[in-house]
């Protein structure tokens, strides 16, 4: 189970996170990551249709009222989740538009293609671009 396993250690994307404190033991900025981290986790490995607040707050080690107070509500929550991925997203175009000198709107359209892929619903058609 991915709880046991991030238990061990520390979050994969916020290393600053150990796992293995207890609730009290987390700032509410703390919860926000943790909370967005398996969100976006869970995001890309069900799919939207199956993703729920419930399980989220389970493979975090707490319970579904925590998310409430950290983010008001589900959509909340999912704001958050759409936030993080926007923000690598843009730092994603960013980065592609510092190496790219001559052609800038095909780094863009090559970086949205790239994101777009790497980060597709469970279940969705492929994009093949082949």
């Amino acid at each position: 189970m991915l709880k046991t396993k991030l238990r061990m250690g520390f979050s994969p994307i916020s290393n600053w996170i150990p796992l293995d404190a207890g609730p009290s033991d987390h700032t509410p900025t703390e919860l926000d990551v943790l909370f967005v981290d398996e969100g976006r986790r869970q995001l890309a490995t069900t799919g939207l249709a199956r993703f729920t607040a419930r399980e989220v707050a389970k493979q975090v080690g707490y319970s579904i009222g925590t998310h409430y107070n950290v983010f008001g509500s589900y959509d909340g929550l999912m704001l958050a989740i759409n936030a993080r991925t926007l923000t690598l997203w843009a730092a994603d175009l960013r980065a592609r538009l510092a190496l790219e000198r001559r052609d800038r709107i095909a780094a863009l359209v090559r970086g949205y293609l790239a994101f777009a892929i790497q980060n597709l619903e469970p279940g969705s058609p492929s994009m093949n671009t082949t």
